[in-house]
C-alpha cells in the first residue's frame, strides 16, 4: 500500500513540475510578442509622424516660394505700352489705343492755356482730335479726306499729308526713349513717356499729347 502510495504522489509531483515548465516556457513568448507588438506600433507612429514631418515641410516650403513670387510681383513697376511703329503704319492702332492727355499747346511759338482740352481718343482703327481723324484710309479735316505719307527718323514716325492744300497737317509719333522737339522733363534728352504730336499749318498750332 505504502508503494502505491509513493508512485503516486512521484507521478503526481512529475506532472506538476511539466505544467510549471510550460507555464515558463509561454511567459517569455507572450512577453516577446508584447515587446514585438509595441516595437512594431512604435516604428509605425515614428515612420507617420516622419510622413508628416515631410509634407509640414513641403507646404512651408510652397508657401514660402509662393510669398517670394507674390513679393516680386508686387515689387515689378507697371510698364507703358510700347508703340508699335509698323503697326501704326497699317492703321492699326492698338498698341496706343486709350485717351491722351494734351500736355502742351502752341500757336506761332507761343504756349497757350490748355484749360478743358479734349484729350485725344484712340482706338484700334482710328486717332481722333478735336479737328482731324486719322486712319488708314488717310487724315480727315474739315475740308475733306485726305491721302497720307510716312517718314521715318530717330526712330520716330511722322505721318505727312500727300496732295497739296490749303491746311497741312502732320502727326509725330515718338515712343518712349526718343527726343523730341517739346521738353517734357527739365534736364532730359529723351521721353519717358510715348508722345504723340499733332501739327497744323493753321496758325501754326501744335499739339503735344502723352499717353495717360
Amino acid at each position: 500500500m505504502q508503494k502505491h502510495l509513493t508512485v503516486i504522489l512521484s507521478v503526481i509531483a512529475i506532472l506538476t513540475l511539466a505544467a510549471c515548465g510550460q507555464a515558463q516556457t509561454k511567459a517569455p513568448q507572450t512577453s516577446h510578442n508584447k515587446n514585438a507588438k509595441v516595437a512594431s506600433t512604435s516604428h509605425q507612429k515614428s515612420a507617420s509622424h516622419s510622413t508628416t514631418s515631410r509634407v509640414a515641410k513641403k507646404e512651408t516650403t510652397s508657401q514660402s516660394t509662393t510669398a517670394k513670387s507674390d513679393s516680386t510681383t508686387s515689387q515689378t513697376p507697371a510698364k507703358q505700352t510700347g508703340m508699335n511703329l509698323t503697326q501704326i503704319q497699317a492703321g492699326d492702332y492698338s498698341s496706343i489705343a486709350g485717351q491722351w492727355q494734351l500736355s502742351s499747346r502752341q500757336a506761332k511759338g507761343r504756349e497757350m492755356t490748355i484749360d478743358n482740352a479734349k484729350p485725344l481718343a484712340i482706338t484700334n482703327d482710328q486717332l481722333t482730335s478735336d479737328s482731324m481723324t486719322l486712319s488708314k484710309a488717310g487724315l480727315k479735316d474739315n475740308t475733306g479726306l485726305h491721302p497720307v505719307n510716312f517718314k521715318t527718323v530717330n526712330g520716330s514716325l511722322a505721318v505727312l499729308l500727300a496732295d497739296s492744300v490749303a491746311t497741312n497737317w502732320s502727326v509725330t509719333f515718338y515712343p518712349i526713349g526718343t527726343s523730341t522737339e517739346y521738353g517734357l522733363e527739365a534736364g532730359s534728352t529723351t521721353n519717358s513717356k510715348n508722345v504723340i504730336v499733332i501739327w497744323t499749318s493753321n496758325m501754326s498750332l501744335t499739339d503735344v499729347y502723352v499717353q495717360s
